[in-house]
């Protein structure tokens, strides 16, 4: 994955910000530090999307071929099938990036929900748990 200088700057001008430590300047650097974050796992997100829709159109490119039959006369053989193999795969790229089957945008909202739903896993009690339990306890 390649970042656009634009989104470079930004991540390097936030990751400058929170090494010098600022205080005036520590909030906005976290938060486009976080906003930077962000957009790298949205385009990561949507590139997974957009890789499996190709591999689904390739097997259904594929699958398409398979049905026509073969005339038998000028058929190419061995490497006829491995030319038609890549470009099937052509195809299925270029179909995956104009968006023609909605697959991928379908995938990547789901990926974005998944993520929203997530929690992080915290095992460590917090400050006030563990003054529960000792104050329940009423030990000295």
């Amino acid at each position: 994955m390649k970042l656009s200088p634009m989104q470079n700057n930004h991540s390097s001008q936030a990751l400058e910000a929170l090494k010098a430590g600022t205080k005036g300047v520590g909030n906005d650097a976290e938060a486009t530090a976080k906003s930077a974050a962000q957009n790298r796992e949205m385009s990561r997100f949507r590139e997974a999307a957009q890789e499996f829709e190709s591999m689904f159109l390739n097997l259904v490119i594929g699958s398409m071929r398979q049905t026509v039959v073969k005339g038998g006369l000028i058929d190419g053989g061995n490497a006829e099938g491995i030319y038609q193999s890549m470009l099937d795969i052509e195809y299925s790229k270029s179909l995956a990036e104009q968006n023609m089957t909605g697959l991928a945008e379908a995938l990547e909202r789901q990926l974005i929900d998944r993520k929203s739903l997530a929690k992080p896993l915290d095992f460590a009690p917090s400050k006030q748990a563990v003054m529960d339990a000792y104050l329940s306890k009423k030990l000295p």
